[in-house]
Formats: C-alpha cells, sequence, structure tokens
C-alpha cells in the first residue's frame, strides 16, 4: 500500500467538490465533503470525509476517512501520509477536535472513537494508540458535529436519534428522540442553544439544547427552508 497520492493538475483539477489552488498546495474547504473515490492511494476502499487541519497557520495538514476502517492525514506539501488511525470497521464520518489534539470518528458498529493526535504537525509518521469510545447509538453513526466550547459533541445515526456527548466523560450522553427515520446529520447552531437535524424523510427539526426536546418539524416549506440556513449562519434570535 502507497503512502503518497498523486499531484494533479492545479490549474484545472476539480474532484467532487475538491477545489485545487493554482499554487504548488491543495486547498481544502472547511466543509465536508462526501467521496466515492478520492485521488490518494493510502485508502483500500471509498473515502467518506475529508477534513483540512486548520488549527495552526500555515499547517498543510488533512485527513481522510475511509471505508477500509482507516483515518490517515497527510502533509498536502510533500505529498506523504503522517499519522493512521484505525478503528475496525467502516468509518462514515471524521471530525477534528476544535483545538486540533483530537481526531472523531463515526463508524458503522455504531461506536464513536476518539483518537489522540500523535506528533502529526512535526511530521512524525505514528500509528495510534488505543481509542476512547463513546457508546450508547444502537446503528451506525452519520455525522458528528462540536461544539465550539469545545467541551461537547452531538451524533446521528440510523437508529433515528441523535446524542449530545462530554467530551470528557465518554459513559454520559444526552438523547433528542423523536425523529421517524434514521437521522443524517446533525449540527449545533451559531449560539449553541440549539440543534438542527436533518433526516432521510427530508424532515428537519430545530430541537432546544437545553431541555432536549423538538421545538420545530417542517418539511418542503421554503420558508422554513431558508430560516434554517438563517439559523445555521447566525444561530436563533427568539
Amino acid at each position: 500500500m502507497s503512502d503518497r497520492f498523486e499531484r494533479l493538475d492545479f490549474e484545472s483539477a476539480e474532484l467532487c467538490g475538491l477545489n485545487f489552488s493554482g499554487n504548488e498546495s491543495a486547498s481544502f474547504s472547511e466543509c465536508k465533503f462526501t467521496l466515492s473515490n478520492f485521488i490518494s492511494k493510502g485508502h483500500h476502499s471509498s473515502v467518506t470525509c475529508v477534513q483540512y487541519y486548520p488549527y495552526k497557520e500555515n499547517c498543510k495538514v488533512a485527513l481522510t476517512a475511509s471505508l477500509d476502517g482507516f483515518i490517515k492525514e497527510w502533509d498536502l506539501v510533500k505529498g506523504e501520509c503522517i499519522a493512521a488511525y484505525h478503528t475496525g470497521g467502516h468509518i462514515i464520518y471524521a471530525a477534528y477536535e476544535k483545538n486540533g489534539n483530537s481526531i472523531f470518528a463515526a463508524n458503522t458498529d455504531s461506536v464513536v472513537y476518539r483518537f489522540k493526535r500523535h506528533a502529526v504537525i512535526d511530521g512524525n509518521k505514528n500509528l495510534s494508540k488505543e481509542p476512547i469510545r463513546y457508546l450508547g447509538h444502537t446503528k451506525d453513526v452519520k455525522c458528528i458535529d462540536i461544539c465550539t466550547d469545545g467541551k461537547f459533541f452531538i451524533t446521528a445515526s440510523t437508529d433515528r436519534m441523535i446524542r449530545e456527548w462530554s467530551i470528557d466523560n465518554p459513559g454520559e450522553s444526552r438523547l433528542f428522540e423523536g425523529s421517524e427515520t434514521m437521522v443524517c446529520v446533525a449540527r449545533y447552531s451559531a449560539c449553541n442553544r440549539y440543534i438542527i437535524s436533518g433526516a432521510k424523510s427530508g424532515e428537519v427539526r430545530i430541537w432546544d439544547r437545553e431541555h432536549a426536546y423538538s421545538i420545530y418539524r417542517f418539511l418542503k416549506d421554503t420558508q422554513m427552508l431558508s430560516r434554517v440556513f438563517a439559523i445555521i449562519a447566525k444561530g436563533i434570535r427568539r
């Protein structure tokens, strides 16, 4: 297995929304991507997520998560894999902790994993130690979002549940239930007082975070969908 990836023509190359700048380094958006394949030769299966490391100035590092069970971090200038993290299952989603010290992985085994990063910024190649496990979901975990306070994160799952976890206390989680189909995505609002979720049925819900109940539920309403985008951008004002 090669731990390098091929360079593309930076002037014109674009792959599944992953844009490259015209200079010598690849430029990743902070948005999350779902890719059917990735230019990297470092994975044995489809890549499901790409995240740029934004927590150190001029740091050209990014991670890729794959159905082969590995998360890999890459030096984007050298085109080399600098760290690998293994869950033993299919990884659907991955995200950096807000301080950049850990990586969270959502898996098809219903477990959320937290890996401590190992000298990745210094360019040392390491295989991760045993991760911390967050247990509570009963089916695939589809999404992770980390609160801006760095203390909590939420997960969405095909078990139709959203859970909020304390990063430092894996044994406890708060349950947000009521969705009629699998929950595909969940995000904190900008003010952190609310959670917004989207389900397979097309249902969108807004949840009161403090009391863990749904305060809005809507489908196929353009005015309400516009409101959703406003919530994501600015937070709810009541």
